[in-house]
């Protein structure tokens, strides 16, 4: 069946990389089998994943036409982040 996996890579560029895998293939799976292909940033953790922008374990079982997503650790908290801009809007 096919996926995708979905990334950005160190030039914060998106990459996408359509993949054929074995039914009843977990994300832990697909990415042992296919970390060579997939040029994966070093950075990158198992704790980060999503299957069309809904967090996932690494265990999920993919399904046909699923998009696996790397998604970058947050540097801040949004609400404080937000809260600063609005503190240096206001100074």
């Amino acid at each position: 069946m096919k996926i995708e996996i979905a990334w950005i890579a160190g030039d914060d560029n998106a990459q996408i990389t359509e993949l054929e895998v074995a039914e009843g293939s977990s994300i832990l799976f697909i990415l042992q089998e296919w970390r060579e292909e997939v040029d994966w940033p070093a950075e990158f953790s198992a704790n980060h994943l999503a299957v069309w922008q809904q967090s996932v374990q690494p265990s999920y079982i993919v399904k046909e036409q699923d998009r696996i997503e790397w998604v970058k650790p947050l540097l801040c908290d949004p609400k404080v982040a937000r809260m600063q801009r609005l503190k240096n809007k206001k100074g």
